[in-house]
């Protein structure tokens, strides 16, 4: 006995030692599976049969020797494989008798049977698998459709809040946080908690306010808000934006046409004040008998297209029932052009006039003397002499301030 034969015969008796060896090229002449299975990407068992291997590891059972041919039958948990043994190794397993001597028909019966239940196992993991892959598309599915038919009904329910929303608002009132608001065209502001909007655009709002002007004529000015974050934040804002989204954002107006609109108005009232007044009227006035001086701080706006070079102001102070106490005047200097406000204050420095009466509670005009650059004259009196309140002059629009639930 050489000792190739010495070396097989020791690896035989080890193989005998330990059952469930590995069988390779170092051990064993052949290895053949008669049937396996081997796992796909997706883990499913895929049948191969009479093919070659290179190893054969984690063996399960040896069921069977087959002296004729020296081979040796074994399973794994996924074959059923024929080793063909050196004549030595394999009279190691013969002697050793804990697995029986099978031939011809026997051994075929055997061979299918250790086939038939390692198919019938593999296959059901199969079908297992592809039950638990339907299993789990069908949840996938039903979950799908339960996410789906909760965003429309989720869909459904905010269209319809929309609608109603729509139904019950006007897109021009926008509600805001309620703050102080500055426009950013003319800086007058307002305290409000809802604008009457026109278009948002960019980052600003467009909204329009029906101011009062002078002699109780209302003017209609676009001002222009910055669209804040305290704004985009606010609940109602946002809700209102959603509804509305479409009229909000379909005006497009360029700031120099926001400018000559504003302008544009504010001519249409002065035109309208001018047919009743074409030489002008006197925009506020106040006056005092402090130490008994009496001071007067008066506006003039001049409506005629001349300019007016000189004011002389006439007045009478009077007590609760008329009684005039004192008479006065003031002389102020221009020039003051067409359209234009000219503002004096007649203090203790420029006053002459002395009030020593203790129930003096009134001061009236009487007469304004216009003097224009061409030296001519424009003596008001009575109903010629027209006085505002003053409202144009502030940088304030009267305040606005609505319940929230409107």
């Amino acid at each position: 006995m050489n000792f190739k034969k010495l070396f097989l015969l020791f690896i035989g008796c080890f193989a005998t030692l330990f059952s469930y060896a590995q069988f390779t090229a170092f051990n064993s002449l052949m290895r053949r599976a008669i049937v396996m299975y081997e796992t796909d990407e997706q883990g499913y068992y895929v049948k191969k049969e009479n093919m070659p291997v290179v190893s054969i590891d984690n063996i399960t059972e040896m069921y069977a020797l087959n002296k004729k041919t020296l081979t040796l039958y074994a399973t794994t948990a996924t074959g059923n494989f024929a080793i063909t043994l050196d004549k030595s190794v394999f009279k190691n397993y013969k002697k050793a008798k804990t697995i029986p001597m099978v031939s011809g028909a026997d051994l075929q019966s055997l061979i299918d049977l250790k086939s038939a239940t390692l198919v019938k196992k593999c296959e059901a993991h199969n079908q297992e698998l592809k039950y638990q892959e339907e299993q789990r598309i069908r949840r996938e599915r039903e979950e799908a459709e339960r996410r789906k038919k909760e965003e429309a009904e989720k869909a459904e329910k905010a269209r319809k809040e929309k609608e109603e929303y729509r139904r019950s608002h006007i897109w021009n009132f926008l509600p805001v946080p309620l703050d102080t608001y500055k426009c950013e065209l003319c800086e007058k502001e307002i305290k409000t908690n809802r604008l009457y909007c026109i278009g948002i655009q960019n980052d600003s709002i467009l909204s329009i306010h029906n101011e009062l002007f002078d002699l109780g004529y209302s003017c209609t000015q676009i001002h222009v808000y910055k669209l804040t974050d305290d704004i985009l934040e606010h609940e109602a804002f946002q809700k209102h934006a959603t509804a509305f989204v479409d009229s909000l954002g379909e005006t497009h107006i360029p700031l120099e046409e926001i400018e000559y609109f504003n302008a544009d108005k504010i001519n249409e009232v002065i035109d309208k004040i001018k047919k009743a007044v074409p030489w002008g009227y006197v925009s506020d006035y106040s006056w005092d008998n402090e130490n008994y001086v009496v001071t007067l701080k008066l506006t003039f706006r001049n409506l005629n297209a001349k300019t007016i070079r000189y004011i002389q102001v006439f007045y009478n102070v009077l007590n609760d029932v008329g009684d005039v106490r004192v008479s006065g005047n003031f002389k102020g200097t221009g020039p003051i052009k067409q359209y234009d406000a000219g503002t004096w204050d007649w203090d203790y420095d420029s006053s002459y006039t002395f009030c020593y009466a203790g129930d003096a509670t009134r001061l009236r005009i009487t007469k304004i003397i216009l003097t224009y650059m061409d030296g001519k004259k424009k003596i008001l009196t009575g109903n010629q002499i027209l006085i505002g309140d003053g409202d144009d002059e502030t940088d304030e629009i009267p305040e606005e301030i609505f319940p929230e639930d409107e």
